[in-house]
């Protein structure tokens, strides 16, 4: 009997590509490969083996170079970078080790949007006082030469280092009005801020609880689960995942990876403005379940192609709660 399979293996080709994850992994020469699934590896440089439309992961291999990709420059913060003109964003080592904190470090800015590690530059005598600062629980009033993205950095350290001592989690987009006042005020104003954060997320789950989400969200997958079947009547053939990218795409933010948590319920976690979010939406209409953000009870009203544009007023206006992680 003939082995099909061996054809099959004859016509795979092994590629060395970046993959930052989602659907795609990024190789030499602008050549993009597509995966079917996202995968559960670190960013970074894999060897793909490439089959017919799609490719599968085999191994991490050398980095490969990123000279082609626009230069930025900035000081490392916890896993994070901060930025000329007040941006944060989370940096992307590809398996180098971790910068000093505050330190100088040089990123390419990939066409995806993320930020990936290039090299650290040596540091001057204001990120050593900015880290003494640091440590010392003080603010930036003292010290000379510090530049606004080291400043913005030093407000981000500072309150990590706050929420870690309250166990709780913080992402820079929930401080980006408040940089200016950590900076100048150092840890004081950084336990302030953490606490307010802490009692606006005790609030949001209170009042979920008060609404019986568990009973909406049955009655919203009823519904929905009916708008599903009519979806697939119209032939949209598309995998969960790849109507996901779509739509996230669309919006100006980049799938990172999905988990099935249901028939009807999958986990999404994305990168949108240089922060990571996860939200519970439903597989084939999109319908939000858990935004993953405060909309105060509302996170049916939404959908993954509009919860972007709602995450960014909720910035704007400086009312930005993130309550999943």
């Amino acid at each position: 009997m003939v082995d099909y399979r061996k054809f099959l293996r004859a016509g795979a080709q092994e590629v060395a590509a970046l993959y930052l994850g989602g659907l795609a992994a990024y190789a030499a020469g602008g050549r993009t490969v597509r995966l079917r699934t996202t995968v559960d590896v670190a960013p970074g440089f894999y060897t793909f083996r490439v089959q017919g439309r799609y490719a599968e992961v085999i191994e991490p291999t050398e980095p490969l170079d990123l000279s082609a990709w626009p230069k930025e420059t900035g000081h490392y913060a916890c896993g994070y970078v901060a930025m000329p003109g007040g941006r944060f964003g989370t940096l992307e080592l590809l398996g180098a080790p971790e910068p000093d904190v505050l330190g100088p470090v040089r990123a390419r800015m990939h066409d995806t949007g993320a930020i990936l590690f290039d090299e650290a530059p040596f540091e001057g005598e204001a990120e050593g006082a900015a880290r003494t600062a640091l440590e010392e629980g003080r603010g930036l009033g003292d010290v000379k030469g510090v530049s606004a993205a080291l400043r913005c950095a030093f407000a981000l350290a500072t309150v990590l280092a706050a929420a870690r001592a309250r166990q709780v989690a913080v992402s820079p987009v929930e401080i980006l009005k408040r940089v200016q006042t950590i900076a100048e005020r150092g840890r004081p104003a950084a336990d302030e801020i953490v606490e307010a954060l802490v009692r606006a997320r005790e609030l949001d789950r209170i009042r979920n609880e008060e609404a019986s989400r568990q009973s909406r969200l049955r009655t919203i997958a009823d519904r929905v689960r009916t708008d599903g079947r009519a979806t697939s009547r119209r032939g949209d053939a598309a995998t969960p995942e790849e109507r996901v990218e779509r739509a996230l795409s669309a919006a100006g933010a980049r799938l990172l990876r999905t988990r099935q948590l249901g028939p009807d319920q999958i986990e999404v976690r994305y990168e949108y403005l240089g922060n990571r979010f996860v939200s519970a939406v439903h597989p084939v209409t999109l319908h939000v379940y858990d935004a993953g953000i405060c909309l105060s009870g509302a996170d049916e009203e939404v959908t993954l192609e509009s919860l972007p544009s709602v995450i960014r007023e909720a910035i704007e206006d400086d009312v930005l709660v993130i309550t999943r992680r």
